[in-house]
């Protein structure tokens, strides 16, 4: 409980001028009043002393009161002994002893603040509490002044030791190269009868030419960025397996479970070549990605199944199409470019013209990006090691205004918003018979999440409060009692909870939910009930358009009109990287390869974790990311960590201080984009068969004003007949246009299910199929590639 708001001047007035201090005291206050003009001062005598320190606080405690036009007014606890060290800080976080700011509202209300708190008092009762935080902005890289030209591309060819099946077993090394940007390529095979008589053999002399070459010119060469496609999980396995013990310097970043660069330092001659993962900048296969790009070379077609450790000099007839292409994805086209090849195989010679339009489609590939990326925003890829980091700092760099801050969050009000962080649902909402469907459209919407970047968005710095008023949070983030509407309301429901499994449902039943307010205001419209509990509010927030528009905006009109195929691509790519780095939660790891007892030391020492044993003298270790230079600094500048003291944060999130980040956009962001579906699922006389994050699917058409090219509007892709639709991300039909089945089995070989098998899913027969698996042990450096055979479940009704 609270006093009342004048329950201080109900106190006596000090009014003892009988020593110099207080004189001093008086005169301190008239020159205050003087200087500020709009406040008075009045001193009221309290009956204790605010210490128990006797030889500090001797005599009792006074509170200042420093009224500030007709409903405002500062209390600063001091006594009268003390007051002349503390009383200069009165309008200052730096006052030393108890201080607070009350607002006068009406007779029963006042809002008094404590520090970072506001609690607001009705008739001496806390009706609720905010607690104010202020975290720092976001920060990015600068633009960079010269184009870093020093780019390269590399590749391995590998075969499975099993030759008995297709492609399958632990992987080997048989051939490899690279090219650098100012000419210099070299290629490589396996010969027992040379040097090159192993994998590992063949990448020591890859890095030692490439080592030689640029110490022939240092000044021109060193630090040449490489490129190889999956670097991550694929060629950086057999790298740091070979050059582990031929005493380079290696180290790098590994995140998720992949590795995202290499840095392979020649120390005695103190060179560096760092190796980075072209994938994780341009997302799509190296066949993909060229003809996107508008390359001039364009991938070949080779036998990769036929390859074993006894046909590497095979020299005979062309082999079945099998070995060149998996038998699920025959079509015309691939038929067409096998009957083109030659009748007669030379392996080795074929091998080694495929690697080289590899390594060389790979370098056209990456200087074509280098060049659009720094002739339209001055950003070196060669810094960058994924499209989302890259296509954030266009953003800082071109679009960001400061003035819509963007906030690092981290600690508890963190994990409060990413536990609200949903993605799309992914739903079937029919049952029984119905889930065979006779005739259906399958819609897609123009780019989602650039659409739902255009709403308002939670800039500046979040409140926490435990206010249930569900028009007090303008854009933000409650966690709350949910009540779905009855099925006689809302058919196809789509507030997302979690369920104790870690699943994500739309549940019937009443649930507790943190929720991002755009979800929970649609709700309303659709029959939901919502019981506040507390929740993070952005008084700040920007409104619609003003942080993402102009990004979106240019990039989506790039997309639609550009004829350069290289910015087209870029600009599709941008659009739908960005929203999710803001939300990034995956922490960076450093990796590090030492001699065992380097690494036994550091170890004990240091917050590092074994990794792998890559030989009997090498181990490689990872050491937990830690933050930004930038954010380190700006973090250190805050006196202390902010803490939220409720019972519900405190025993859920108070325990890890968490990653920084702006999760607050992407959770944000996600919201909206489920919202812009929502509506179509309950569509009087045409609710929805099924749908996923950015997709529909219909018995009837939608109406025309719906469809078109703008963003946010729908594109039909498929008008189908005989659809079976089994459960989310497992369904098929015939495109009616093309003759096709279409067909949809997340997690398995989707091709290999035929329509039979989705119907006796349908009517509860499970369905046996297989699948190659790429296996990658990190602790072996070993990759293998299997066939498991999968079993799915059909559905029991």
């Amino acid at each position: 409980e609270f006093p009342k708001y004048d329950s201080i001047t109900e106190l006596d007035v000090y009014c003892n001028q009988n020593n110099k201090s207080d004189v001093q005291m008086y005169n301190f206050i008239t020159k205050l009043e003087s200087e500020y003009g709009n406040i008075t001062v009045t001193v009221y005598k309290g009956s204790k002393t605010i210490s128990n320190d006797k030889s500090i606080l001797n005599e009792c405690e006074l509170y200042f009161v420093f009224n500030i036009g007709s409903n405002k007014r500062v209390v600063c606890l001091a006594d009268n002994k003390t007051w002349d060290q503390s009383l200069k800080y009165w309008n200052s976080s730096k006052y030393p002893y108890p201080r607070w700011c009350d607002e006068y509202l009406t007779e029963s209300e006042f809002v008094r603040s404590i520090g970072e708190y506001k609690f607001h008092v009705n008739n001496g009762t806390v009706k609720y509490w905010e607690k104010y935080y202020n975290f720092p902005d976001m920060v990015f890289n600068y633009s960079d002044k010269k184009h870093d030209l020093r780019i390269g591309s590399l590749d391995l060819e590998t075969y499975g030791d099993n030759c008995f099946e297709l492609g399958l077993g632990n992987l080997n090394v048989y051939a490899g190269g690279f090219a650098l940007n100012d000419g210099f390529k070299k290629l490589y095979y396996l010969n027992n009868d040379t040097e090159l008589n192993s994998g590992e053999a063949i990448i020591k002399k890859m890095f030692g030419d490439l080592f030689d070459y640029i110490a022939e010119d240092r000044k021109a060469r060193n630090n040449y960025t490489i490129y190889a496609h999956n670097l991550g999980r694929f060629d950086s396995v057999f790298i740091i397996r070979s050059l582990c013990s031929e005493g380079y310097k290696i180290n790098g970043q590994w995140i998720d479970n992949s590795i995202l660069y290499l840095k392979i330092v020649d120390s005695t001659r103190k060179l560096t070549i760092k190796l980075r993962d072209s994938i994780k900048l341009v997302p799509h296969s190296l066949d993909k990605a060229l003809s996107s790009n508008g390359c001039n070379i364009s991938k070949g077609m080779f036998p990769h199944k036929f390859v074993n450790k006894d046909t590497l000099n095979y020299i005979g007839d062309k082999p079945d199409i099998k070995y060149y292409v998996d038998e699920n994805k025959f079509n015309e086209s691939k038929l067409k470019k096998y009957k083109s090849l030659p009748s007669i195989l030379n392996l080795k010679k074929e091998c080694l013209n495929y690697l080289d339009k590899d390594i060389l489609g790979l370098l056209e590939l990456m200087n074509k990006v280098s060049l659009t990326y720094f002739n339209e925003y001055k950003l070196n890829i060669t810094k960058f090691s994924t499209l989302p980091s890259i296509t954030l700092n266009i953003f800082g760099i071109r679009f960001y205004d400061d003035q819509n801050s963007i906030k690092m969050i981290n600690g508890p009000l963190s994990e409060f918003i990413r536990s609200s962080y949903f993605g799309g649902n992914s739903d079937i909402f029919v049952s029984g018979e119905e889930r065979l469907v006779k005739n259906g459209y399958h819609y897609d919407m123009n780019s989602q999440y650039p659409y739902a970047m255009l709403q308002s968005m939670p800039t500046g710095n979040p409140v926490f409060s435990t206010n249930t008023d569900l028009n007090y949070y303008r854009n933000g983030f409650v966690f709350a009692r949910v009540t779905p509407p009855s099925k006689d309301t809302l058919v196809n429901l789509f507030i997302p909870r979690r369920s104790d499994d870690g699943s994500v449902i739309c549940d019937r039943n009443t649930f507790y939910e943190f929720i991002p307010t755009p979800d929970l205001k649609q709700g309303l419209e659709y029959g939901y009930k919502f019981e506040v509990i507390c929740g993070i509010n952005f008084p700040d927030a920007c409104g619609n358009g003003e942080l993402f528009s102009e990004f979106v905006n240019h990039f989506y009109e790039i997309k639609s009109s550009s004829t350069d195929l290289g910015q087209k691509y870029i600009a599709k790519l941008s659009l739908n990287s960005l929203y999710g780095k803001f939300g990034q939660k995956e922490r960076e790891y450093s990796i590090r390869l030492l001699e065992k007892d380097k690494a036994k030391e550091i170890i004990s020492k240091n917050h590092y974790s074994y990794m792998s044993e890559v030989s009997d003298n090498y181990t490689l270790i990872k050491s937990g990311g830690r933050l930004n230079s930038k954010l380190r600094r700006l973090y250190a500048e805050q006196a202390r960590i902010n803490t939220i003291n409720d019972d519900l944060l405190s025993s859920k999130f108070i325990k890890s201080r968490g990653i920084p980040s702006a999760v607050q956009i992407s959770a944000m962001i996600s919201s909206y984009a489920r919202t812009s579906i929502n509506p179509f699922k309950n569509i009087p006389g045409n609710l929805a068969i099924a749908s996923n994050t950015d997709s529909l699917i219909l018995r009837k058409p939608l109406e025309d004003h719906l469809i078109g090219k703008e963003i946010g509007k729908w594109k039909l892709e498929h008008k189908f007949k005989n659809g079976v639709f089994v459960k989310p991300k497992l369904y098929c039909y015939e495109d009616v246009d093309i003759n096709e089945l279409i067909r949809k089995a997340s997690g398995v070989t989707a091709s290999n299910l035929t329509y039979e098998n989705f119907v006796e899913l349908v009517n509860g027969k499970d369905v046996l199929t297989n699948k190659e698996l790429f296996r990658l042990n990190w602790e072996t450096l070993n990759i293998e590639i299997v066939n498991i055979n999968t079993k799915i479940s059909g559905i029991k009704e």
